[in-house]
């Protein structure tokens, strides 16, 4: 069993190094794994858009037994369909709490950000809409939900592969 991750700001990959360690097993990100990594394989990747960052890519390259997404997402809804997007067939899906601080963000990543923020600020605006201007507030201010206990169902599910 080996756990393969992709992490933007360190909250998957953190994700993904107590999850090894709870199974006794290697964390490898997903650039360093495609050639190393045999056999059942865990992925974890944050979530942008309803969409598991190099999920494509640990699809194709390692046998995966279980997926993990690391997000903001608030309803089930939103995990569905993050989970309909991944097309993951018959393999299941855990979705994991994770953090947001504009501070982490880097690259193309903080100037797309910068685009969303002015058009919810616009769109605030526009409706006044509060469940807009929550998601600017946690854009700008941060969230921490990050919370190892939420490994538990993951790491049982894969103990009773093994």
């Amino acid at each position: 069993m080996t756990i393969v991750y992709r992490s933007n700001a360190g909250t998957t990959r953190r994700y993904a190094e107590l999850l090894a360690k709870e199974l006794s097993c290697d964390a490898v990100e997903l650039s360093k794994a495609k050639d190393s990594v045999t056999g059942d394989t865990v992925y974890l990747g944050w979530i942008m858009g309803n969409e598991i960052q190099g999920l494509a890519e640990a699809k194709t390259a390692f046998d995966l037994c279980a997926v993990a997404g690391v997000g903001m997402m608030d309803s089930e809804a939103d995990q569905a369909k993050t989970r309909e997007k991944a097309a993951l067939g018959e393999i299941p899906f855990f979705f994991l709490p994770g953090d947001f601080h504009m501070e982490n963000v880097t690259g193309m990543l903080k100037l797309a950000m910068g685009v969303v923020r002015k058009a919810l600020r616009a769109e605030i605006k526009k409706s006044g809409d509060p469940k807009i201007a929550e998601t600017l507030r946690r854009i700008e201010e941060g969230v921490d939900k990050f919370d190892e206990n939420a490994l538990a169902p993951l790491a049982d599910y894969v103990r009773r592969l093994e």
